[in-house]
């Protein structure tokens, strides 16, 4: 194929990288490389940084890298598969975490970040869930071990509290009530969302008299 089409056609570099591919299931690793290396080069300058084909075969190259133990080699290509397509990305970045911990351990600065980089990826699919235990595992880690002020402690703290705002964006927030059926009383009054609460579905909201009570989003108007 390299004869007849030559180095850079798609059909050319789609064969390397299934090559690659199949080097790599057979546990050729050495000889697999160069051929992922080849392909993305090659992808990149005849197709594109964002092509859905250069990001396969860069997230390939990554899981390759993972593989041989290279973690700090695969995590910039693991950031640039994601960047293009997030559910692809998500095993990528599973494979990643799994692969540092079981090799760095779970409070490796490493680890953390990948922590951290899975965690952004669920956020940004809305797997709000999933990304909010992994935001706090990976801002405990960052704390303990890098302290409270570094960079990355910072960076991960600030990611926790979008998302928290993103769940409860009324949290700290002068609310007015309405729409009550059960308790007509306490429509047109105002007070404060103190907090939310994700398994009831409600915010705790302090009135201006000190009483408390759990509403729902849909009973509550920004004020």
């Amino acid at each position: 194929m390299r004869a007849t089409l030559g180095d850079r056609h798609p059909k050319t570099l789609s064969c390397i990288n299934n090559l690659a591919s199949l080097l790599q299931d057979q546990g050729n690793l050495a000889a697999a490389e160069p051929l992922y290396r080849e392909a993305v080069s090659a992808m990149r300058a005849t197709l594109g940084d964002r092509h859905p084909n250069t990001l396969s075969c860069i997230g390939n190259l990554a899981s390759l890298l993972q593989a041989q133990g290279n973690l700090a080699a695969a995590e910039p290509l693991c950031r640039e598969a994601l960047s293009g397509n997030l559910a692809a990305a998500e095993p990528l970045c599973l494979e990643a975490l799994s692969a540092s911990r079981a090799t760095l351990g779970d409070r490796h600065p490493q680890t953390l970040s990948c922590i951290h980089n899975l965690a952004s990826l669920l956020k940004d699919q809305g797997k709000l869930d999933d990304a909010e235990p992994l935001f706090r595992e990976a801002l405990e880690g960052l704390r303990s071990t890098l302290g409270d002020r570094h960079p990355d402690t910072l960076s991960t703290m600030s990611s926790l509290k979008a998302l928290e705002f993103h769940r409860a964006p009324l949290v700290g927030k002068q609310v007015l009530l309405h729409g009550l059926v059960a308790k007509p009383e306490l429509n047109d009054r105002t007070g404060t969302a103190t907090a939310w609460n994700s398994k009831s579905g409600r915010y705790a909201v302090r009135l201006q008299d000190g009483s408390a009570v759990a509403l729902k989003a849909a009973n509550l108007v920004l004020l």
